[in-house]
């Protein structure tokens, strides 16, 4: 007796994936994308921290070439976002433009000084950094409390 074969409709195939393997792979992808974003985020706040530190000591810097003409550094509060030039002479200019913190555009950094010294504050977003402060200070000019110090050479 030949057997009659069964209609297409009742074969039963196992082509596609399981549900199980679609959550596994889910999964999978979340854990990958989590621990990626957690490096480009570490990735931009370094980013950040580095653009802090070369800007405190750009006007380090300027402060510097400011204190050679003039014999006495700027008052505070430093104009950030404007230019620093001499005092009578605005022609001369010591740095075209004082930079802003990058995180945060409506803080600026702080400076606070006198005639013969300095102070320039910044917040860092990496609490790992060599350096950061093991204290944080104040900056007596806003009273807000930085983690990052640059000072004039004149001060301990």
């Amino acid at each position: 007796m030949n057997k009659i074969p069964a209609p297409d409709r009742l074969k039963r195939t196992n082509s596609g994936f399981t549900l199980i393997e679609i959550l596994i792979v889910i999964a999978l992808i979340g854990i990958l994308s989590t621990a990626l974003w957690s490096n480009l985020i570490q990735s931009i706040y370094k980013g950040k921290d580095a653009r802090r530190k070369q800007d405190l000591s750009a006007i380090a810097k300027s402060l510097e070439l400011y204190y050679n003409d003039n014999i006495s550094y700027p008052a505070p509060p430093l104009d950030f976002g404007n230019p620093l030039t001499h005092p009578d002479d605005a022609s001369i200019v010591y740095m075209a433009k004082i930079p802003t913190d990058p995180g945060y555009p409506d803080r600026n950094y702080c400076y606070d000084g006198g005639a013969d010294f300095y102070r320039l504050y910044a917040n860092l977003e990496i609490s790992s950094d060599p350096d950061v402060l093991e204290v944080f200070e104040a900056c007596p000019a806003d009273g807000v409390e930085y983690n990052y110090l640059i000072k004039s050479t004149n001060l301990p």
